[in-house]
């Protein structure tokens, strides 16, 4: 075969080729600027296709986080009170131990959804209100032992914590003396010194004797613990002119709070385990089984295990739950809307794009054909072409997509 068969023969198969499959970079080149508007079309399609739906579900995050971070009613409470079926004769010393490992046994026992978002726990012994009399008028009073892991606690700078009561004879009808610790201005209103003694009365009439052994100063008076005493650091006031009433509060110890139990009625006091919600740990695809949890939990609270009447589950973190689930998925429906749209209209511009480019080509196509060039070839050399740009196009658009 001579050198000027060679040329023939490679003139031929390009003939029939029409150049298609070697001429696709020429093709591009000559189309550069209609097919650069196709690949960053499709490059942007790409990222709102990809980054979307992510950036969707940040956003949904977020949203359920800042909704219930404002809400200080989205943690759980359980009240659990004493049996009031049984009336202690004995000072029951580990009152205090036993508080601890109930709050750790409630939170051992909590469904896994709500363990997840819930906080420790933090807990209180504290009695119903006891009316007061003082030198600025009528006044209730608490008493209360409060603990948390890591509660910074009080400095005595008067006298001493509470201690261990001696007691009295509680068979024979008399009051069983409870030792408390006040704050400055507490003990200002009410004009006790450590050592004095205060009467109050139960709702049911019991006379209760308190000893202030000492005064006390918060470590830290932010600390939201002690707010579930109202009164407890600044003698509080409820209502105005003859309805005017004063709430303070009083501090026991681990050591005061097993003869409180003596004091009062098995049902004037009662044990509380509070769970702050953890915000940052909630997401929105979690919101469901938190808000079923809670349903569970309150229908049957004896779940918990706790020894005792049955105990009372109480958190507003399921309509919390369900309310931003609810606005969550609206405002979801309508940026899925505009996505699509927006993705619609991607495809449409593609699409008009891609027809502007045959036509564009049609000339070429038509000489290419009536060189001999065959449909299969053409076919190939636009496939590897629209290929390259989408591979191209799509890889970086998915790139820019997790930046």
């Amino acid at each position: 075969m001579t050198s000027v068969d060679v040329s023939r023969g490679r003139r031929a198969w390009s003939a029939r080729t029409g150049g298609g499959v070697a001429g696709v970079g020429r093709r591009a080149a000559q189309d550069a600027w209609p097919l650069a508007v196709l690949a960053v079309v499709l490059l942007l399609a790409v990222v709102l296709a990809d980054a979307a739906p992510r950036e969707l579900g940040r956003v949904a995050d977020r949203a359920v986080q800042v909704a219930v971070a404002a809400e200080p009613s989205a943690g759980m409470t359980v009240s659990a009170p004493f049996d009031g079926h049984v009336v202690e004769a004995v000072r029951d010393q580990g009152t205090a131990d036993q508080l601890t490992e109930d709050a750790g046994h409630v939170r051992g026992a909590l469904p896994r959804p709500l363990a997840d978002v819930l906080g420790p726990p933090s807990a209180e012994i504290s009695t119903t209100e006891l009316a007061e009399a003082t030198p600025a008028g009528p006044a209730v009073l608490r008493l209360a032992y409060l603990w948390r892991d890591g509660f910074g606690g009080v400095d005595w700078v008067e006298g001493r914590a509470p201690g261990a009561s001696t007691g009295g004879d509680v068979s024979q009808g008399q009051p069983w003396p409870v030792e408390v610790g006040l704050s400055a201005p507490v003990a200002a209103l009410t004009g006790a010194r450590p050592g004095d003694r205060l009467t109050a009365s139960a709702p049911d009439g019991l006379s209760v004797l308190l000893t202030v052994s000492g005064v006390f100063q918060a470590r830290d008076p932010g600390d939201a613990l002690w707010t579930r005493i109202p009164g407890i650091l600044q003698p509080s006031v409820r209502g105005a002119g003859a309805g005017r009433t004063v709430a303070l509060g009083a501090l026991l110890s681990a050591a005061s709070v097993p003869d409180v139990r003596l004091a009062l009625d098995p049902q004037a006091v009662n044990r509380v385990i509070e769970f702050p919600v953890r915000p940052q740990a909630l997401r929105f695809a979690d919101l469901g089984a938190v808000a079923r949890s809670v349903s569970a939990l309150q229908a049957a609270p004896t779940d918990l295990g706790l020894a005792g009447p049955r105990p009372t589950v109480w958190t507003q973190l399921d309509q919390v739950a369900r309310r931003v689930q609810a606005r969550v998925l609206a405002a979801g429906a309508q940026a899925s809307v505009l996505l699509v749209g927006v993705l619609a209209a991607s495809i449409g511009v593609l699409g008009l794009g891609s027809w502007l480019l045959v036509r564009r080509r049609a000339a070429v196509l038509r000489r290419q054909r009536a060189r001999g060039a065959s449909l299969a070839s053409t076919a190939l050399s636009l496939a590897l072409e629209q290929t390259a740009l989408g591979v191209l196009a799509g890889s970086m658009g998915l790139v820019t997509g997790r930046l």
